[in-house]
């Protein structure tokens, strides 16, 4: 044989070694998967968590020393002493188990029969939990991790191979470090199989596998097998944490390999093993009923408001009272607030609340009344932001509305063709293959030059424009123009989706996400309904890249404006706010545009705290939210907004 076939298998081994590291990763996803239906997210920040906690133990490093220090201006770092490897990897596997119980005890126990996305959302909210947690209990510096697994080339290897290939080839090079994470990963798959096949553990978790409800029957505990499950997993994690920590240090991108680990699952299959401030808020509460809610109430009524056609019956706005309400809001959107507005308030928080919020309401026709799982909308806001790019470098005379609205349209094309999949798979598989999509749109937009005018840079910029007179891009947009421009589009596209969601197409949305079979035997057209959702969805987010670029941003380079970060940011929205409501998408992009402003305000302005602490604080409380949210009211923020509307409506009667 040549030199060349023996240089091929050596980097057909390579390949191979570096599948085996992966696939200590997507191990974790399919016990958990298997055990309890859920698409565990939080498996790659898991394994990040455990290699953090296993260096602090190692180095004898003091939690959460940098917030300690933050507050009270001492200079912690370390106790002094450095914990041997074999018991920092024993004390970091009770801590994994330990995080076991607590995710079974607050989390899981509360969504026992609820539909796979909300596990799946959960799971989201939990792996940004545990990232903000572990850099704010550990630091997020990169670590070097040591635990005495020899690293570099196998010279044993190189010279017992050298000869196969004569003098041009000096043997297979294979590093130390994949080799042994080979050989753990068969041990970990065999010791699983045998676990699974022959103990009495194992044959409980396949039959809480195969239906939760025949193993609850016979007297199988889901929440032990949880535990068990989630504690194999956090030890999974653990290995993973350990090998790629010392192949590339312990830092942020370490939990990023879940998304590598993809493509592993995909062709494995997923279920394949080979008080005091409290009580004066009480106090303060029960004064605000007492006093406050009795006059509120009596406003909020239906008494006279008398409907004579099925037009007033239905209408968005039945009550006089949330008829004033919404025309007050918009008379003080249109009349009051271009008067008070600047450029700090413009930039931190008016635009991009406007910009994100018709990016909701997309992501939200599609998820949220469709019931089609997305985590591509920024690779549709980079197409609407470099549709709108061509169009104004190709059109200089175009109208910025008519720029903007082609740009949809284009967006809205893409999503058609990245909407067929769904024809065929659904759920977890259709989350996948939109979050492909993100990935292969942001790298077309990279790697072809034509789509940014073969610029040196590599970014895009928006040439100056302007509508009846006034610059809406470039230097010279003042923050009023830009206000109202946006304000406009999130006006229009707001009504037109309200009213689509009301109508037929709405109601086929629904069934489709409700039951589709059932949707289907009734006359619904499935490829239609789905595509039209994908379509329309598109078209929303594409105008909101197109405006967050033209208008907001003004140069972007794709990989940061829009990267897989932007998507989870706009899925995060639409939970927090509320699934299938526009005025939940509204709240949702709200309460993710203002949280990371309060946060610096407080934390960095008014205690002189560090930037990254807060970024720590953001994360925590998303990931937070989105679980109690999910547990506590899965339709989020809208749904508390209605309930306290029905309350008033019906004071002082209980029910």
């Amino acid at each position: 044989m040549s030199a060349e076939f023996y240089f091929g298998v050596e980097v057909f081994l390579n390949g191979l070694m570096a599948g085996v590291m992966y696939s200590l990763v997507a191990l974790g996803f399919v016990l958990i998967f298997k055990a309890s239906g859920i698409f565990n997210y939080a498996q790659g920040v898991m394994a990040l968590f455990a290699a953090l906690t296993l260096v602090g133990f190692q180095n004898g490093q003091i939690p959460f020393a940098h917030l300690i220090n933050a507050i009270f201006g001492t200079e912690l770092h370390h106790f002094g002493w450095h914990m041997p490897a074999f018991l920092a990897i024993a004390c970091t596997l009770l801590v994994m188990i330990a995080f076991a119980y607590i995710v079974e005890f607050l989390i899981l126990k509360h969504l026992v029969n609820q539909e796979p996305i909300i596990l799946f959302m959960a799971t989201i909210g939990l792996a940004y939990f545990m990232e903000g947690f572990g850099d704010l209990m550990w630091g997020s510096d990169i670590k070097k991790l040591d635990v005495g697994i020899p690293q570099g080339g196998n010279f044993w290897l190189e010279e017992n191979t050298a000869f196969l290939g004569g003098d041009n080839f000096y043997g297979f090079y294979l590093d130390n470090l994949d080799i042994v994470a080979a050989i753990l990963a068969v041990f970990l798959v065999s010791g699983l199989v045998a676990f699974s096949q022959y103990t009495k553990t194992g044959r409980a978790l396949r039959a809480v596998a195969d239906d939760h409800q025949a193993a609850l029957s016979v007297g199988i505990s889901l929440r032990t097998i949880w535990v068990i499950v989630w504690s194999i997993a956090g030890f999974v994690a653990l290995i993973a944490g350990i090998m790629w920590g010392t192949k590339s240090g312990v830092q942020f991108s370490l939990s990023l390999i879940a998304l590598k680990a993809l493509p592993v699952l995909m062709l494995g299959g997923f279920t394949s093993i080979p008080g005091a401030v409290i009580s004066r808020l009480s106090a303060a509460r029960a004064i605000w009923r007492k006093n406050y809610r009795k006059g509120l109430a009596m406003l909020y009524r239906e008494s006279g408001d008398f409907k004579t056609s099925y037009a007033k019956d239905q209408q968005t706005f039945p009550i006089a009272f949330d008829r004033a309400g919404y025309f007050a809001t918009l008379a003080f959107a249109v009349l009051v607030v271009p008067f008070l507005i600047n450029d700090y308030w413009a930039n931190a928080v008016i635009l991009p609340f406007l910009i994100y919020a018709i990016a909701a309401i997309g992501l939200n026709i599609l998820t949220g009344f469709c019931g089609q799982v997305s985590l591509g909308s920024g690779g549709f806001m980079a197409v609407g932001a470099y549709a709108a790019y061509k169009l104004m470098t190709s059109f200089p005379d175009m109208s910025m509305i008519f720029v903007i609205l082609l740009s949809g349209g284009v967006t809205a094309l893409v999503g058609i063709l990245f909407g067929l999949p769904s024809l065929r798979i659904k759920g977890f598989y259709l989350a996948v293959a939109t979050l492909a999509a993100q990935f292969f749109l942001v790298w077309l937009f990279n790697k072809v030059p034509w789509f940014y005018n073969y610029s040196a840079t590599g970014m895009i910029n928006a040439p100056e424009r302007s509508v009846f007179g006034q610059a809406i891009t470039g230097a010279e947009a003042s923050p009023v123009t830009s206000y109202l421009f946006c304000l406009g589009f999130a006006f229009i596209l707001a009504w037109v989706a309200r009213n689509l969601t009301r109508g037929v197409n709405g109601r086929k949305w629904m069934a489709i996400r409700d039951m589709d079979i059932a949707a289907e035997i009734i006359g619904v057209n499935p490829l239609k309904t789905k595509l039209t959702a994908f379509a329309i969805s598109s078209f929303y987010v594409g105008v909101a890249g197109a405006l967050l670029f033209t208008v907001y941003l003004g140069s972007v380079e794709v990989g940061e404006a829009f990267g897989v970060g932007k998507s989870f940011l706009i899925l995060f929205m639409i939970i927090i706010g509320g699934l299938g409501s526009i005025f939940g998408s509204f709240a949702g992009a709200a309460f993710m545009v203002l949280l990371p402003v309060l946060l610096k305000n407080i934390m960095v302005g008014q205690f002189g705290w560090a930037t990254d602490l807060a970024a720590h604080f953001e994360f925590i409380i998303v990931g937070g939210l989105i679980i109690v949210f999910l547990i506590l009211e899965p339709h989020g923020i809208a749904q508390l907004w209605r309930i306290t509307k029905e309350k008033l409506r019906l004071w002082p009667f209980p029910h």
